[in-house]
């Protein structure tokens, strides 16, 4: 993949150097960014300085691919003042390592998903916040599907949204805490839902609940041995699917039935592929770096998760 000529605005560093923050891009043939580092290889923005992993051949191997400094420490890292953070280790690690960057001079941290792993965490983190921007990296939320579907039930185009529809393959860490997250993004309510016949790693099972507002949400985990995420969410009147995790729309709005008066029924009325990464991780690191430098808190912000997390808090039993 070709190298943008960086201007060393900021300078990055990670935590954590496994797939996220830069092996699935390491074979990657295809142009996408799919990592944390190949944002930041891409960015016109930014210098990366090193990065950090308890794992000493995890160190090496990123070193030497990339020609930067392996820290043997997280104090060591932080010391390098370092302007950006990416924090890719495990979910558990997260509270810890946020913690630990947010009483540095760190401007900006860049923060994989889950966030934190229950809703204590997150009011505690969100009191220490102050001016350091911190955004999670729930990329979908940039999916202009998704933002389309939220437009449309905030607008209420097809009328009131009755019942959302989420389905995941891979456990909910990996896929399933994404949909969560999608359902909290839409509705933008409170939801609570009843993830008592989930899985704790939510690898299969059914979660069912509702919003604030009355919205039937149903969640269904499947422990196959493939990929795939897939929703439904039904209006008054009409219908929306999207497939494949994000590359098929499929839009049906409701026609009165021609032979029986009276009655309805869904006609397809637009459909629409996304052939695009859908990583949407570059817009990420946009978005981060756009946040600090116009003082502004995005969709991304960690401060706007606080209805996502109550549903992770749920789902763990914290």
């Amino acid at each position: 993949m070709a190298r943008k000529k960086m201007t060393k605005k900021y300078r990055a560093a990670l935590i954590g150097l496994g797939n996220i923050a830069w092996k699935y891009d390491r074979d990657n043939c295809d142009n996408e960014i799919t990592t944390h580092m190949e944002a930041y290889l891409n960015s016109d923005d930014v210098e990366v300085v090193g990065g950090f992993d308890p794992c000493e051949d995890a160190r090496n191997e990123f070193s030497k691919k990339y020609q930067v400094k392996a820290f043997d420490s997280i104090e060591e890292l932080i010391e390098e003042k370092v302007d950006i953070l990416s924090i890719c280790s495990p979910s558990k690690f997260h509270y810890d390592h946020l913690k630990r960057a947010l009483s540095s001079d760190i401007k900006m941290v860049w923060l994989e998903k889950p966030p934190v792993e229950n809703i204590t965490e997150f009011k505690e983190m969100v009191s220490l916040i102050g001016d350091t921007k911190v955004n999670v990296n729930y990329m979908r939320r940039h999916h202009p599907f998704f933002k389309k579907i939220r437009e449309i039930t905030k607008n209420k185009n097809y009328g009131v949204l009755q019942s959302c529809e989420v389905s995941f393959s891979k456990g909910f860490l990996t896929n399933g805490s994404h949909m969560v997250d999608l359902i909290a993004f839409i509705v933008d309510e409170k939801v609570s839902i009843d993830f008592s016949n989930i899985t704790k790693d939510g690898s299969s099972g059914v979660g069912v609940g509702k919003t604030k507002t009355g919205t039937s949400v149903l969640i269904k985990g499947s422990d196959v041995p493939y990929h795939y995420l897939e929703s439904i969410f039904v209006f008054e009147k009409g219908r929306i699917v999207v497939k494949n995790g994000g590359k098929e729309w499929i839009e049906e709005e409701r026609i009165e039935n021609a032979d029986y008066p009276g009655t309805f029924s869904l006609k397809q009325k637009y459909t629409e592929s996304f052939e695009q990464n859908l990583g949407f991780i570059k817009e990420g690191l946009d978005d981060l770096i756009q946040n600090f430098e116009q003082k502004r808190d995005s969709d991304l912000s960690f401060v706007k998760f606080e209805n996502t997390l109550k549903l992770i808090s749920e789902l763990i039993g914290e």
